[in-house]
């Protein structure tokens, strides 16, 4: 019968449905056909025994729930691209119809080290469910023929999102090992061509890839510097170089922001960086103390005025730069120095100030003491060293 009353609205109605997410085109949310009250009644007298039993803490004052229909067949999405719910528990029941292939492959936890590893092949029967965590990376692998059709049930609870286990659970794992190519994502990943080819745009739309977030991050790939209130994911896993400006005179701030802008450009002039790639580092500027700059500012352990710091955030050490001289040529001198492996780093954990020592200085480099941040590695992931 739902199936029926699916059928009808998308026939009937289709031009006023929402999609079921943002990345599957076809299916529809099932509260817009009225079902909202019949919704909550199976999450809170029948699903919430079962999550409470397997999930406790996520689980814990489930009320809201988004519920959507998901649809695959040839010619429509095919598959569905690796990913996480927004959810924190999944409900994802097999309504039919006759189908091949599009199984439901499981890697890792996204706080995993291995969370872009392979655990599991879920293979798909009318009339069956699987339940899983939200943030349990997994996809859609393509249908091979027929048309599958899914109940999808995404329940959240604000309790549980509003704990510091929460907090904990959405910090992403920057993995060592190579991925296992099936785990990889087309939109989150930005090393998925480094394994993978690169989709064409018909591919990647067939697999619920949003090519939007993968247009919008190979476009801040392109840009020499970035803003440090709105850092991009990669600034947890890539060396940063990130320059503080905030409060100074704007002429100063464009000053200086045009000598970072001639040394970024020269220094990704210089590497080998691969279509679709971030560059081996990264430059950021802060001209406002809002956004996640105070938070960088306490990992990079700077306070004054301009300043100037390399974090490299996944191995937990900072270099600061403490030389009153941001001269494009001297502030160069000192990424060099740093790509070159002539820097000694200070632990982001750091309680004693130890500034940034070259080995072998060059001949326009100045360094003195400075003032480290207070926070230890894992108090600064929490507050905002993994920021997205």
């Amino acid at each position: 019968m739902l199936l029926e009353e699916v059928s009808h609205a998308q026939q009937t109605a289709r031009e006023v449905l929402d999609r079921p997410n943002g990345m599957n085109r076809y299916g529809l949310v099932l509260n817009q056909l009225g079902l909202e009250p019949l919704i909550t009644m199976l999450q809170q007298e029948y699903l919430m025994p079962l999550m409470a039993s397997l999930y406790r803490t996520e689980s814990d004052g489930c009320e809201d729930h988004h519920c959507f229909i998901v649809r695959y067949k040839a010619g429509e999405d095919v598959g569905l691209d690796m990913h996480e719910d927004d959810s924190d528990i999944t409900l994802n029941a097999c309504l039919g119809k006759e189908f091949t292939g599009a199984t439901l492959t499981f890697c890792g936890l996204v706080t995993d080290e291995k969370h872009r590893k392979m655990q599991y092949t879920y293979a798909h029967e009318k009339g069956r469910a699987v339940i899983h965590l939200g943030r349990h990376r997994h996809g859609a692998d393509d249908i091979e023929s027929g048309e599958r059709i899914n109940f999808i049930l995404w329940s959240t609870s604000e309790k549980y999102r509003a704990s510091e286990a929460y907090k904990l659970h959405r910090l992403r794992s920057s993995a060592a090992d190579p991925p296992d190519p099936i785990c990889l994502s087309y939109t989150h990943d930005r090393d998925y061509t480094k394994y993978r080819p690169k989709l064409s745009k018909a591919e990647a739309l067939s697999r619920g890839v949003m090519l939007e977030a993968v247009e919008r991050r190979l476009d801040m790939y392109q840009r020499p510097v970035l803003d440090l209130s709105r850092p991009i994911e990669e600034i947890n896993s890539v060396p940063s170089v990130c320059l503080f400006l905030e409060g100074l005179p704007p002429y100063r701030q464009h000053q200086l922001f045009q000598n970072l802008m001639e040394m970024a450009k020269e220094v990704h002039a210089s590497v080998d960086t691969a279509e679709g790639q971030v560059p081996p580092i990264i430059f950021f500027v802060a001209l406002q103390p809002s956004g996640a700059v105070p938070q960088v500012r306490a990992l990079g352990g700077v306070t004054s005025s301009p300043a100037l710091v390399i974090l490299d955030v996944d191995g937990e050490k900072k270099y600061r730069f403490n030389s009153e001289d941001f001269d494009t040529a001297v502030m160069q001198s000192f990424v060099t120095s740093f790509r070159e492996g002539k820097l000694q780093a200070e632990p982001i954990s750091s309680e004693a100030p130890e500034p940034a020592k070259q080995t072998q200085p060059p001949e326009a480099q100045s360094l003195s003491s400075g003032t480290p941040g207070s926070q230890s590695p894992a108090e600064a992931r929490g507050s905002g060293c993994t920021l997205l």
